[in-house]
């Protein structure tokens, strides 16, 4: 019989690390330390548990014993130099740059370096490090968190706008930071609509107690006209609070405005009103095909910012035959596929009208790979009937 291989020392602790459980993680390295003192993995993710608790002291012995037994490792000084460097210790600054620049650097030596610049008014070197994190490691939200935050003291809030989009892509469901930047950005942006959806996505996923934060997105929400969303906000306010007086004035407020049909900003109605002037058509065009060619298959919550970004042009240009196509696109990501045939047979229906061959063609596509799903789908039904039927005999 094969003999199954024993586990590192240092597993369990890495998976209570990962876990964020990180006073348990430290008994388990502890532990296992105690049979295996100069195991570096073991060391390594003692200081770094020690350090996301806020204890850099104990952290630095960590790495201290770990460097002792491995003098090369490259994430252990790194992480020893950011602690130094906290410390008002040029000698951490230097060792930091020495290991980025190493080329076996990875990720943790880039971003702590990076971090390290950001705290020295070194934007721009700083965005160099968290580009190389990117490349390294595409699905981890920080970088881009921090490369948005640069894009944004640099008073760029389109750039902002797409790096906090690509790490509301990849941060945990119960994270609402990202979306809260993001709402941020698109605020500065002047772009209401979207700033009100994100807003909507942070209290959604969790704003806790924090009553700035209830506020700061009813106040953008209303802001951008969006009296819908700010509603919504505001119930979500008072599920937390039902007898607080300011959020009932809040309700009395927004209430008033969707019963009169008034809007902060003249724009929706404009938009109504079919004023093609009201938007710029081709750069929101290209915005939301930016979004949807992004890592794909494009997730729903992406599909749905798509999809306020189309309604905006579909609200001045009716007819534009590719909008409506992504339109019916994105219904069918999101799961409505009624909604996805009304809306590429609407634009099947302007391409004729308009005799645009690559509209017709883009409507055609989405109209043919809804049908196969469908078929699909009721294939996979009638197999799974199938067997039931023989699984009763």
């Amino acid at each position: 019989m094969a003999q199954i291989p024993s586990l590192s020392p240092s597993s369990e602790g890495n998976r209570l690390l990962a876990a964020g459980m990180f006073r348990e993680a430290i008994a388990a390295y502890q532990s296992a330390l105690q049979g295996t003192p100069n195991d570096t993995r073991c060391l390594l993710g003692l200081g770094k548990a020690h350090l996301a608790l806020g204890a850099p002291d104990e952290a630095l012995k960590a790495f201290d014993a770990l460097l002792a037994v491995k003098p090369d490792h490259l994430e252990a000084k790194s992480h020893h130099g950011f602690i130094l460097a906290a410390k008002g210790d040029p000698k951490g600054a230097a060792e930091m740059d020495a290991v980025a620049q190493d080329r076996h650097a990875g990720f943790e030596e880039h971003f702590n370096y990076g971090r390290y610049l950001v705290g020295a008014k070194q934007d721009e070197k700083a965005g160099k490090e968290f580009e190389s994190c990117s490349r390294i490691e595409s699905r981890d939200p920080r970088p881009y968190m921090e490369l948005g935050q640069i894009a944004m003291r640099r008073g760029d809030p389109t750039a902002a706008t797409n790096h906090f989009h690509k790490a509301t892509q990849f941060a945990s469901p119960q994270d609402p930071t990202p979306w809260l930047m993001l709402a941020r950005a698109y605020r500065k942006g002047k772009q209401g609509p979207q700033s009100a959806g994100a807003y909507l996505e942070v209290l959604q996923r969790g704003a806790n107690n924090d009553d700035a934060l209830y506020e700061e997105a009813y106040q953008g929400c209303a802001e951008a006209g969006e009296f819908d969303t700010a509603l919504k906000a505001v119930l979500l306010a008072r599920t937390r609070k039902p007898d607080d007086r300011r959020y009932a004035q809040w309700q009395e407020e927004v209430m008033g405005k969707i019963k009169s049909g008034g809007s902060k900003k003249s724009t929706k109605q404009r938009y109504e009103e079919g004023d093609s002037s009201a938007i710029d058509v081709e750069k929101e065009m290209s915005r939301a095909n930016d979004l949807l060619g992004r890592n794909p298959p494009t997730p729903p919550h992406v599909a749905k910012d798509v999809i306020r970004i189309l309604d905006q042009v579909l609200r001045v240009q009716p007819n534009h035959g590719d909008a409506l196509s992504l339109t019916g696109l994105c219904m069918y990501l999101i799961g409505k596929w009624d909604d996805c045939e009304t809306y590429a047979k609407k634009a099947l229906a302007a391409a004729e009208q308009a005799k645009n061959k690559v509209w017709k063609e883009n409507a055609e596509l989405v109209l043919s790979n809804l049908e196969r799903k469908r078929r699909e789908k009721k294939a996979l039904g009638a197999k799974t009937a199938t067997g039931t039927t023989k699984a009763k005999r």
